[in-house]
């Protein structure tokens, strides 16, 4: 590109002077003004996910031991109990003992080779064996649907930011499947070390993609029933036809003239917006 502007040598005759421009200097600018929204965009979804991260985050903090078991800690679920042996009972006998831990059930243990009769030994009680039903991990619902959002936001970030790296020049190589699988990195780290049955992330992709099922199914159920019943229609008439004559057939001055609507009900899950008025609702 060139542009020239009149200038005067030393000879008194006017020339024209060349300026060049590089031709890049308008993509590079073009550049610019498209990056930008982009960049922007990417850092908004970005705080975006580490808000909600800091929600689930907050939900799995809330969790009981019930839904998240942890395992049994073996010096704090064992108890020493000491036993007094019997004056007609030696080494080798079968001592019985109350069981701490279960009131009514009795316990018999061995008594030592140096045990003499009226000493006194102790014995360790171990802790009783879990249920076999305790053992699993249970989300509650709103940590399913934090995680839900927090995975969506996520994804999203990421592909923001892999359409921002593509149009900026060695930017290097961002892969955005490797960066989705790195969603629940962090989080990992925040559950408790003692789990019974530990957390990876494969458990948490399952998590989120369950729970992603379960929603459509109900929306597809919500709107099978809306086809199926349909809103209520607003019927306009009036309140009792029959009472508008009185008993000799002659119109009677005194029936009701105004209007009512009925709204018939319906069953489902997705209904129209009522309009309420405030004054209702004061005394």
């Amino acid at each position: 590109i060139r542009s020239s502007e009149d200038i005067t040598c030393d000879d008194g005759h006017d020339v024209a002077k060349e300026t060049i421009v590089s031709p890049l200097s308008g993509i590079l600018k073009a550049s610019e003004e498209t990056l930008k929204p982009l960049r922007n965009r990417a850092d908004i979804l970005k705080k975006e996910q580490r808000r909600l991260y800091k929600v689930v985050l907050k939900e799995i903090k809330k969790m009981t031991e019930e839904q998240l078991p942890r395992k049994s800690k073996v010096g704090s679920d064992t108890i020493k109990v000491t036993i007094k042996l019997p004056p007609n009972s030696g080494p080798g006998d079968m001592i019985p003992f109350k069981n701490p831990r279960i009131p009514g059930q009795m316990l018999r243990v061995k008594a030592p080779k140096n045990a003499v009769p009226g000493g006194k030994f102790n014995v360790l009680i171990p802790a009783p064996d879990r249920p076999k039903s305790i053992g699993k991990n249970t989300f509650p619902d709103d940590c399913k649907y934090a995680l839900d959002a927090y995975s969506r936001a996520y994804d999203d970030w990421v592909d923001a930011e892999a359409r921002y790296r593509e149009l900026v020049p060695g930017a290097g190589i961002y892969k955005p499947m490797n960066e989705r699988l790195k969603k629940f990195e962090t989080l990992l780290k925040e559950l408790p070390n003692d789990l019974l049955h530990p957390i990876d992330a494969a458990y948490l992709r399952k998590v989120v993609r369950r729970t992603r099922q379960n929603v459509s199914k109900r929306r597809k159920t919500a709107a099978t029933n809306l086809v199926k019943a349909p809103f209520p229609v607003s019927t306009v008439g009036h309140l009792m036809k029959e009472e508008d004559e009185s008993v000799d057939g002659s119109k009677d001055d005194r029936a009701p003239t105004e209007k009512n609507t009925l709204h018939v009900p319906i069953r489902g899950v997705t209904f129209p917006p009522l309009k309420f008025d405030f004054s209702e609702f004061t005394r």
